[in-house]
């Protein structure tokens, strides 16, 4: 055997190797997903349940996790955050708090830039200087 297919040899195993590990970090985005998914419902749940005799700054409820990972897609973040306030919007101020209250640094700038972005593609949309996601017959439409 060469020098080459011995390089050869193990360059197809490590591919391998990677690839299931591309596959188990997937899997694992996956799980995640659907796991934020069910903590806003629950959150909505819980919203609604408090009452309506509560005021808005109450019914922010209980901060759902985020990595504070230097990887992690910064627009991603704020869009999962005003999805999981979609009954009451977020305000700019109070996405601020919420990222440094998860150790989610980001400059204020950067998050206008984000929001102005999603507003012009239609991911979110503005109403009274509150962000809310919007809806999917919105998405289609614009």
């Amino acid at each position: 055997m060469t020098f080459y297919d011995e390089l050869s040899t193990r360059y197809k195993a490590k591919q391998k190797e990677w690839e299931k590990y591309k596959e188990h970090v997937r899997e694992a985005k996956e799980n995640e997903t659907k796991a934020r998914e069910e903590l806003s419902a629950l959150q909505v749940l819980m919203t609604s349940e408090k009452g309506k005799g509560k005021s808005k700054e109450q019914n922010v409820a209980v901060p759902l996790p985020i990595a504070p990972s230097q990887e992690a897609n910064k627009a991603e973040v704020v869009r999962s955050l005003i999805q999981e306030h979609a009954v009451n919007g977020l305000a700019p101020a109070q996405i601020r708090k919420l990222l440094e209250a998860r150790k989610f640094e980001m400059p204020t700038n950067y998050l206008y830039a984000i929001l102005l972005r999603a507003k012009k593609v239609g991911r979110v949309i503005e109403k009274g200087g509150r962000y809310y996601p919007a809806d999917e017959k919105e998405k289609t439409a614009s």
